[in-house]
């Protein structure tokens, strides 16, 4: 089955500095989700497949990440492996 992943920067704030969030709502309407320190060691366009990659091993998820942009950050589509 194929899930749906959505990342957003978040910029620092007075109190935390730049992250990333992943959000994944399933069919059952549960929303979990994952926000990670802005990986600065990373390459800028592989930022949120980061977080999406977070948010699979979380969850214990595991396949292929196809990404799309999306206003404000990136859709990931999860093909999981059978």
């Amino acid at each position: 089955m194929n899930r749906a992943i959505v990342t957003k920067y978040l910029p620092a704030s007075g109190f935390k500095g730049s992250r990333i969030k992943a959000t994944a709502q399933w069919w059952t309407g549960k929303v979990q989700s994952v926000t990670v320190g802005y990986p600065y060691s990373a390459p800028h366009d592989r930022v949120d497949q980061y977080a999406a990659q977070a948010l699979c091993a979380r969850l214990g998820l595991y396949g292929d990440l196809i990404e799309a942009p999306l206003d404000g950050g990136k859709i990931f589509i999860l093909r999981e492996q059978s």
